[in-house]
């Protein structure tokens, strides 16, 4: 992996700013910023729309970049899902081995959202699979506490009240915590 060094870049801000400004494989569409990477969707000099992505690093003043080509990427799942939406919708008969990335990012991001609905639709005595162990669901429940340290977001304010179908010890389970649970039973 060969790494660019970006002269005169102090700040991330900076760095990015270098890479956008210097870009010459084709017209910028759309960009993303991540917190170390930029995502870059573009419509290449031979009318391809094609997304990249430019990976940053720094040690101690100096910022480099690595480019990653879009043939190249294989399990990177950090792109923006409106970049790969876009790029389908500009060009959607693309080789389909193109964009097998692609397809897998969509994937995941319908498994998600599908497993999201099948939370809210969760009701009193339904059962779910956290962590290797059951539980049954007794009632939704809103805390408001205001010990701020334990509650750090709505979401884990929100949740259900449940127990351990092997010793019917009850406990809450936040709702962030439903999103890593499999549901067995609605």
């Amino acid at each position: 992996m060969n790494w660019i060094q970006i002269n005169n870049a102090v700040s991330i801000k900076e760095a990015r700013t270098y890479i956008k400004s210097t870009f010459s494989q084709g017209e910028i569409i759309k960009t993303s910023d991540r917190p170390s990477s930029i995502w870059i969707y573009f419509v290449s000099q031979s009318g391809e729309h094609t997304i990249t992505l430019f990976s940053l690093k720094r040690t101690s003043s100096i910022w480099y970049f690595h480019e990653t080509p879009e043939s190249e990427i294989k399990d990177n799942f950090s792109c923006p899902i409106s970049l790969i939406k876009a790029a389908n919708r500009a060009k959607p008969k693309a080789k389909l081995n193109a964009n097998l990335w692609r397809n897998k990012m969509l994937e995941i991001d319908d498994t998600k959202k599908n497993h999201k609905k099948n939370i809210t639709s969760l009701k009193k005595d339904s059962i779910i699979k956290l962590h290797g162990i059951i539980y049954k669901l007794k009632e939704k429940k809103d805390y408001v506490s205001s010990n701020s340290f334990f509650f750090r977001s709505r979401m884990e304010r929100q949740g259900w009240a449940a127990h351990d179908v092997r010793n019917t010890i009850p406990l809450f389970i936040p709702l962030s915590h439903l999103e890593h649970a499999e549901i067995v039973s609605l």
